[in-house]
């Protein structure tokens, strides 16, 4: 199953009595049906927001590269102000301006909420469905604030929150009949062990860096020149390629976030009795310290650096507490895909040893309601840690939890169904039958 973008529009796009007054763009070929290519890569660019100029900067460095006989490019792109409110589809194809896209839009150019789970459903659906492949990459771009929210579209005043993320890859992996093979998200704080925990049922890999993107890690061309040179990657080999052309960016299989969940577990019921000395979780908390601003209510610390330090503290822990702290580091250790340029532990603020976990070092500002919520806080015990280090009860949790009037909808909205019909090819975001080339437009 390999995802081909331009020949499955002409499929759905065209027919005998309009296609002889559209112009079609040379790389266009009609065919029966669409080919199955190597990869189909799938951007989701969120650019409505002050995140606007970055998402055209990556847009432009997918087009140095385009799509290729094996390899489809595909890139819904939501702008803030640039085109006056619209939300574009594109088949990317190469060229060499960076001040221009050139590529074909596909469809209408309305706009969408990109913070509304069916908006990302629908377009990757829609995508597979015209440009089916054997590998899948789903790239997510924009603002992250941990397991609190992404992709924050502000024309809607809308984002998507983990229960919402989980419910629109669980449908895009039924919909595919089988897992996306990697899921990047080129934003800040994408390897906290929540998030991968989330989505760990319908990804086969989950590609991010674990603390603040102070710039540019990933290089988009660079990235796609690895996939277009090496379209016979499997899923492990290009997440490999990615993090050794990238900066602190890191991937981690899911059947080993599914490994250390477990080891978190253990060790979150062996600290909660005997609970160890407040000073020894502080000088722990303090350890694993990542850039944490008043911005980021989410609390990410270093897990592999709180293990470590719960490890070192022979006096005042259990040998049960440091053993399952010490399987933790293993697991860590053993399962990081990352380039062999990158130095962990470095303490910079953005990248330590790969994956981040809540830690809040206060009861006050740290939205336990929310978190409890979270697919990791409801299987595994590490809220009931935070909940008796800080002396809240399981009962005062719920209390505050049932009086919270904001839930997670688990449920996507309907606003912006993208005319998706039972898995037939379909046009994605206007009429059935037409397709509209872009030219060149200024940006």
């Amino acid at each position: 199953m390999s995802i081909i973008i331009i020949v499955g529009m002409v499929i759905t796009m065209f027919s005998s009595a309009n296609a002889g007054n559209i112009a079609i763009p040379e790389s266009i070929k009609q065919a029966s049906q669409p080919a199955s290519l190597d990869w189909t890569f799938i951007a989701y660019l969120d650019g409505d927001n002050n995140l606007e100029p970055d998402m055209i900067k990556f847009f432009n460095d997918m087009e140095k590269v385009g799509s290729s006989s094996r390899v489809n490019i595909i890139a819904l792109i939501d702008d803030y102000e640039i085109w006056g409110g619209e939300t574009r589809c594109y088949y990317i194809e190469q060229d060499n301006d960076p001040n221009n896209i050139n590529s074909v839009i596909v469809g209408d150019t309305t706009e969408k909420n990109m913070g509304d789970p069916q908006t990302l459903i629908d377009f990757v659906c829609w995508t597979a469905d015209n440009y089916p492949a054997e590998h899948y990459c789903l790239v997510m771009a924009d603002h992250c604030m941990g397991w609190i929210r992404m992709c924050s579209d502000e024309t809607s005043s809308d984002s998507l929150n983990m229960t919402e993320l989980k419910t629109a890859t669980a449908e895009i992996n039924n919909h595919l009949g089988q897992k996306l093979d990697i899921m990047l998200i080129d934003a800040c704080l994408g390897t906290m062990i929540e998030i991968l925990y989330q989505v760990k049922n319908y990804i086969d890999i989950g590609v991010s860096t674990e603390g603040f993107m102070m710039k540019h890690y990933i290089q988009f061309d660079k990235i796609l020149q690895e996939l277009v040179d090496n379209p016979s990657f499997n899923a492990r080999e290009y997440t490999g390629a990615i993090v050794n052309v990238s900066t602190e960016i890191v991937g981690f299989c899911t059947d080993d976030v599914d490994n250390i969940s477990q080891a978190v577990d253990d060790l979150a019921n062996a600290l909660i009795d005997p609970m160890p000395p407040k000073k020894t979780i502080n000088k722990a908390l303090l350890q694993s310290w990542l850039l944490i601003t008043p911005q980021t209510p989410c609390f990410p610390r270093d897990l592999y650096n709180f293990a470590e330090c719960i490890s070192n503290e022979i006096l005042y822990t259990t040998p049960n507490q440091r053993y399952a702290a010490q399987t933790i580091m293993s697991l860590i250790k053993g399962s990081i895909i990352k380039s062999a340029n990158v130095v962990m532990n470095c303490g910079s603020g953005s990248l330590k040893n790969g994956i981040a976990i809540s830690l809040p070092s206060s009861n006050d500002t740290f939205p336990f309601s929310d978190y409890e919520k979270l697919d990791f806080a409801m299987e595994t015990s590490w809220d009931e840690f935070l909940n008796a280090f800080f002396g809240r009860s399981i009962i005062q949790s719920t209390q505050q939890q049932s009086s919270n009037p904001q839930s997670q909808s688990s449920q996507p909205s309907s606003q912006n169904n993208l005319n998706l019909q039972n898995n037939q090819q379909s046009a994605p975001f206007g009429t059935q039958g037409q397709i509209t080339p872009s030219g060149t437009q200024s940006l």
